[in-house]
């Protein structure tokens, strides 16, 4: 299989979606009996595929996977997705396994396969295909009640090493959090020119010998991501450009009674660019969030 760029398959699925959105519009004007019942599938659930459809490209858009990790998965997902009967958590894990996918790779199967239903839905528009949207409908409903963090566990090495936080504040988090913490990983051991395997078992070996906070196998992640000395730069720079600007200015139209008052304007505005020049480049990092599978702390509290 070719691989595109994955800006450019972005651009092809939004192409299919927005087709399919013409179809469904036709389809609600159209009286003719031919293709009924695939119609009666498109009214019915068109709305389902154009959300999920605008999920996963924002995800694409947000998340810039690599074309090599992505579509050896998508591949994978589409042969899934071909396959009679429902889509299970087992069969996922079973391809993953067999195809020895990478950590990346499989961190990308809940994209990966629900890229494979839209995929299946809009092609389903070519021949008017009721089974083909059919089993989009019904796999697109079923994916929140799939267990992927078990998948992931079950196939990725470096899930399971990263399981073995000697703090054990990682097993017990969100799958959104402990996928900043993949993320920032793999940024890691990219750049160290290392197995995420490798890296991960490093700060596992750190940690355990360590204290405190320490004990947590991210703590060290997160100290890496900070800037300290471009955040120290940025607050240097917005206390002391505006007084300098504003002090130019007076001195320049010779009114220094407006000094002070030009001071306000001249902050709100050097903030806004001198964020926006030492921001760029770095990334907002969450605030990691626990699963409290049920507990509540107010009630716990009472």
């Amino acid at each position: 299989m070719r691989m595109h760029s994955t800006k450019r398959y972005r651009a092809r699925l939004a192409r299919g979606l927005r087709m399919l959105r013409r179809q469904y519009k036709n389809s609600l004007k159209s009286k003719d009996k031919t293709a009924a019942v695939y119609r009666e599938w498109l009214r019915d659930n068109h709305y389902l595929i154009e959300r999920e459809g605008k999920a996963a490209l924002r995800e694409l858009r947000r998340s810039r996977p690599a074309r090599e990790a992505l579509f050896p998965v998508l591949a994978l997902c589409r042969g899934l997705c071909a396959q009679d009967g429902p889509l299970e958590g087992e069969a996922l894990a079973a391809s993953l396994l067999r195809a020895r996918c990478k950590s990346a790779g499989v961190a990308l199967a809940p994209l990966a396969l629900r890229l494979a239903l839209i995929e299946s839905a809009v092609n389903s528009a070519k021949d008017a295909d009721v089974k083909s949207i059919g089993g989009a409908v019904t796999g697109l409903r079923a994916l929140p009640d799939m267990d992927f963090a078990a998948v992931l566990e079950q196939v990725s090495p470096l899930e399971r090493c990263l399981r073995r936080d000697p703090a054990g504040v990682y097993p017990r988090m969100e799958e959104s959090s402990r996928a900043v913490y993949r993320h920032l990983l793999a940024l890691r051991a990219k750049k160290k020119k290392r197995s995420e395997e490798e890296e991960a078992q490093s700060l596992l070996d750190r940690a355990a010998g360590a204290s405190g906070p320490d004990r947590h196998v991210g703590t060290a992640l997160f100290r890496q991501a900070h800037h300290p000395r471009r955040g120290a730069a940025l607050l240097a720079c917005e206390s002391l450009l505006p007084i300098l600007l504003a002090g130019a200015l007076a001195s320049l139209l010779q009114a220094w009674p407006l000094l002070p008052l030009l001071c306000l304007p001249l902050t709100a505005l050097c903030r806004v660019l001198l964020e926006a020049l030492f921001l760029r480049g770095t990334q907002s990092i969450p605030l990691p969030r626990v699963e409290l599978a049920g507990w509540s702390p107010g009630r716990a509290a009472r």
